[in-house]
């Protein structure tokens, strides 16, 4: 969760929403007995980074080592990550966050992938993370 905030908060233009669960409260009608609106948490970077970091985002999907979530037509925003776990052997943690449309986000995810995703020390964050960012990217943009 802490990650896609921070896809988030970076597709926000800097400002961090608080995480909200729920949109709406309805009666057995069907009628919205309450509504929940987004409410700012704060601004942990100011809107030139944020725009910055969109641009290294996007061009990460399009030419760079998070090439697994492009989508055709979409400026995907994006980052992978390989994490070590300890010493030795151990399997990597794999990572993609980011969000789409990049000019205009609906979307931000956050795919973790414990213990390599089943490979051990052999895949990578662009591997297997990115291509299920990418599903769940689409299937929220209708794709």
């Amino acid at each position: 969760l802490q990650m896609a905030m921070v896809s988030a908060a970076i597709a926000n233009g800097g400002t961090l929403m608080t995480p909200t669960l729920i949109d709406s409260i309805t009666a057995p009608d069907l009628s919205v007995l309450k509504k929940f609106s987004p409410t700012p948490y704060g601004t942990p970077i100011s809107s030139d980074i944020a725009a910055t970091m969109t641009q290294l985002m996007v061009a990460d999907v399009a030419n760079g080592a998070a090439s697994n979530a492009r989508i055709s037509g979409v400026d995907v925003a994006g980052k992978t990550g390989t994490a070590q776990n300890g010493e030795g052997n151990q399997p990597y943690t794999l990572w993609f966050t980011g969000f789409a449309p990049a000019n205009d986000p609906q979307v931000a995810v956050a795919v973790v992938l414990e213990n390599g995703g089943g490979r051990g020390q052999s895949a990578f964050g662009n591997l297997l993370a990115a291509p299920i960012a990418k599903k769940v990217i689409e299937a929220v943009l209708n794709r």
